[in-house]
């Protein structure tokens, strides 16, 4: 069973503006990027030159090549014409490091399925199709939903309509390797 996740989630629709989302450059034109949006089904964007970099660009391929992941933010959407606009340069340092922070726990709770999956000699996109998206549709990702997980017991994932067998593998090796989310008090 050496088959593994080479999915993150895709959501469904169209993203908010203002999110932030990580993308894939497509195409490199003269005055804008082609990007496809990584956490959507079959959605583009498209990057303004002026949305890039502050100040004057002179070879916009100093900024992005091909295939280069790159975090953006949705400037607008209309779903009519099946159009997105991004920016590079209105993403700070802090906000591209707290997304890909989020992209790296997302990973890491999706090696945990692999690895609940290898235990339990269960399907993988089964496991994946019954209880990671449950998980996902109701904590907002398959991280968020492990640490509460660890806080709050395999119950809420029985809540959630998951076999119990099935919850309490994926309890186990949840509590072996994820650590609840540590709070300060001042």
């Amino acid at each position: 069973m050496a088959e593994t996740l080479n999915y993150m989630y895709k959501k469904k629709g169209f993203p908010e503006e203002q999110e932030l989302v990580l993308c894939t450059v497509t195409k490199v034109l003269p005055n804008s990027i082609f990007v496809t949006l990584d956490e959507y089904e079959n959605k583009e964007g498209l990057i303004h030159i002026s949305e890039i970099a502050p100040g004057r660009i002179r070879n916009i391929r100093d900024y992005v090549i091909e295939s280069k992941k790159v975090v953006c933010k949705i400037l607008m959407v209309n779903k009519d014409r099946n159009q997105i606009d991004l920016s590079l340069r209105r993403v700070t340092l802090q906000q591209k490091l707290g997304k890909e922070n989020e992209l790296k726990e997302e990973k890491a709770a999706e090696k945990l399925l692999e690895a609940v999956a290898k235990n339990a000699k269960i399907d993988l996109k089964k496991l994946y199709d019954s209880a990671g998206i449950k998980i996902i549709e109701k904590y907002g990702s398959l991280f968020k939903g492990f640490q509460e997980l660890v806080v709050k017991g395999e119950s809420i994932l029985i809540e959630a309509g998951m076999d119990k067998k099935v919850a309490g593998a994926i309890a186990t090796i949840v509590k072996e390797r994820i650590k609840p989310p540590e709070v300060k008090i001042n």
